[in-house]
C-alpha cells in the first residue's frame, strides 16, 4: 500500500484526460471554428514536432539536476499550465494565428511533464516494482484518455458548441492538480524504504 504514489497517479491520470481530449479533438475544433485547411493542419504538426523536440531536449538535463521538492513543484507548475489549452479553446480561437500559437505553446510545455513524472516515480517506487508500476502508469495514461472525449462530445451535443465541451473537460485537470499538490515526496520515499525493508525481512 503506497498512498502517495496513488495520489500522484490519480493526479496524472486526470490531467492526461484533459490533455488527450484537447489533442484528439483539436483538428475538428479548428476546422469547425476557424475553417482550418489541410495545409494548416500540416503546419500545426510541424510546429508541434519542432517545439516538442526543443522542449524534451531541454527538459531531460534539468530533471536530472532537480532535488525532490523542487521537482514536485515543477511538475505541479507544468500541469497547472495545461488548463490553459482547453480554456484558450473556450475563450479564444477567434483569429487564424491562434491555430498555430496554441500548439506552439503546448508543444513547449507538455513534453516536459512525462520526464518529470518519471523522475519522481523512479525515486518513490520500491526496488523490484518498477516494471509493474510503469506498466500501470502506461495503462492509466492510455486507458482513461477516452473519458474526456466522451464528455466533450456529450457537452457539444447538448449545447451545440464545442467550446463548452472544452470548458467541461477542464474539470479533470482541475481535480488532478489537487491530487498532485497533495503528493508528499518525503512521505513517498519513506514508504518506499519501509516496503523495501519488509521485502528484505521476508526474503
Amino acid at each position: 500500500h503506497h498512498p502517495q504514489l496513488v495520489r500522484l497517479l490519480l493526479g496524472h491520470t486526470l490531467s492526461v484526460i484533459t490533455n488527450a481530449t484537447v489533442i484528439a479533438n483539436y483538428v475538428v475544433f479548428v476546422q469547425r471554428e476557424l475553417n482550418a485547411t489541410a495545409t494548416d493542419v500540416i503546419i500545426v504538426l510541424f510546429v508541434v514536432t519542432v517545439t516538442s523536440i526543443v522542449s524534451t531536449t531541454t527538459a531531460v538535463p534539468i530533471v536530472r539536476k532537480l532535488r525532490p521538492s523542487p521537482m514536485k513543484w515543477t511538475l505541479f507548475g507544468l500541469k497547472a499550465l495545461t488548463p490553459i489549452w482547453p480554456l484558450w479553446l473556450f475563450i479564444g480561437m477567434k483569429s487564424r494565428w491562434e491555430i498555430f500559437a496554441l500548439p506552439a505553446v503546448a508543444g513547449l510545455v507538455n513534453p516536459c511533464i512525462l520526464p518529470m513524472l518519471r523522475g519522481i516515480f523512479q525515486q518513490c517506487i520500491p526496488h523490484g516494482y518498477e516494471a509493474a508500476f510503469f506498466s500501470l502508469v502506461g495503462v492509466c495514461t492510455v486507458g482513461f484518455a477516452w473519458v474526456g472525449s466522451v464528455v466533450f462530445a456529450g457537452v457539444w451535443s447538448a449545447t451545440g458548441s464545442p467550446r463548452w465541451g472544452m470548458l467541461a473537460v477542464t474539470s479533470f485537470v482541475a481535480v488532478g492538480l489537487v491530487f498532485v499538490a497533495a503528493f508528499d515526496f518525503d512521505a513517498a520515499q519513506e514508504r518506499r524504504r519501509e516496503i523495501e525493508d519488509e521485502c528484505d525481512a521476508f526474503a
